[in-house]
């Protein structure tokens, strides 16, 4: 997808399930070498800047874990706001005290199924080629594993 974007696009933008408006902005860079001599030494710096050119092998490479990331922040967001106790995150990690341990594994799986229940990769795909105004090949195929049977799971987040 991102490189079919990328030919008519440097930014790639999509709506994680959180309501949050992500982009991803990859171009081209430019670079240029600056000589200079420091009390009498010559001294070597490459400068780089981004240019306004699209970089579609960047945009292919990053797109997979910049859109995971965003799903992962989307699930971080909805437990924030839907556990009413003391918590700390960093990345995808979460954490408690000791007293409220079940209380958070509870908002974790049901959070986690409910947003996981509306995700679907045919969406994204319709809303990009809507927007971007292209032809995107079909995602894969969705596997068989139920999202429902997470809260089953002894160790989904232990």
């Amino acid at each position: 997808c991102a490189k079919v974007i990328s030919t008519v696009s440097a930014d790639i933008t999509w709506v994680s399930p959180s309501g949050l408006e992500v982009s991803q902005r990859m171009v081209k860079e430019e670079s240029k070498l600056i000589a200079t001599k420091m009390f009498g030494v010559l001294v070597r710096y490459t400068l780089s800047y981004p240019t306004d050119t699209a970089d579609s092998r960047k945009a292919k490479n990053a797109i997979a874990p910049t859109f995971v990331h965003s799903l992962d922040s989307a699930h971080l967001s909805k437990v924030a706001c839907d556990f009413d106790q003391q918590l700390a995150v960093v990345h995808d990690s979460f954490a408690t005290v000791p007293a409220h341990c079940q209380q958070l594994r509870s908002s974790l799986l049901t959070t986690l199924e409910k947003m996981y229940s509306d995700v679907r990769l045919e969406d994204y795909k319709e809303y990009w080629e809507q927007r971007y105004n292209v032809e995107l090949p079909e995602p894969p195929a969705q596997g068989e594993f139920d999202i429902t049977t997470v809260s089953e799971c002894l160790y989904a987040f232990s």
